[in-house]
């Protein structure tokens, strides 16, 4: 019994939180588009993922712990270096300062973008009754589908820059292949998430860029 209303408690803390950060991003779309304070919201995005990160990990305590979660946003972290550095991977692009501290020219909160965000997509094609290699070349399509909407969106905001204003089609091509790899990690190491937030967490980044695309 005690066992069961902590479940129900802690169900409930992922509705409240994961309703809390709706609203909040929705407030954050009106103040980005519609407001005179554009910019300053927009200067502190670094501060508004470091909160959700927190927020994420405090709902997944033993992902930090993680050897493979590690591994990951290390892995994320090297492929955007090389990236940025050689211009080999992704196309001719730099970060701005707006995303916070920055490794060999690439935000530490990109690595641990590649992680989240790669577990939301799990989380949510492992509701689906297919075999594992059929879930890993979805997940990894979804992630791709992710960046095809927020690219244009972080290029309006100033959070990254593409050579000429193009962003290459071999870009998505690189990303679908490391998020396969990815994808790959996670559904052989079975890393434990909740299940639950990655949907709140996931359904947040669609609707926060989405709608700015939109009002753009």
């Amino acid at each position: 019994m005690m066992k069961n209303q902590k479940a129900l408690q802690f169900k409930n803390i992922n509705h409240y939180i994961g309703i809390f950060l709706i609203v909040f991003h929705l407030f954050g779309v009106y103040f980005i588009r519609f407001s005179q304070y554009s910019d300053y919201v927009v200067s502190l995005t670094s501060f508004n993922l470091i909160a959700c990160f927190l927020i994420f990990f405090l709902l997944n305590k033993k992902l930090l712990l993680n050897f493979w979660a590690i591994i990951i946003i290390v892995f994320g972290m090297i492929v955007e270096i090389i990236g940025v550095q050689t211009n080999l991977l992704f196309g001719t692009y730099s970060y701005s300062d707006i995303l916070g501290f920055k490794v060999f020219g690439v935000p530490l909160a990109i690595g641990f973008n590649w992680l989240v965000l790669s577990i939301c997509s799990r989380d949510l094609i492992s509701i689906f009754n297919l075999g594992t290699k059929a879930k890993v070349i979805l997940a990894a399509i979804f992630l791709v589908l992710i960046d095809l909407i927020i690219e244009p969106v972080a290029v309006s905001l100033d959070f990254w820059q593409w050579e000429g204003g193009v962003i290459p089609l071999y870009n998505y091509l690189s990303w679908l292949l490391i998020a396969i790899v990815i994808q790959i990690i996670l559904f052989k190491a079975k890393i434990e998430t909740n299940r639950l937030f990655s949907f709140y967490y996931l359904f947040v980044q669609l609707i926060f860029f989405s709608l700015l695309l939109i009002f753009k």
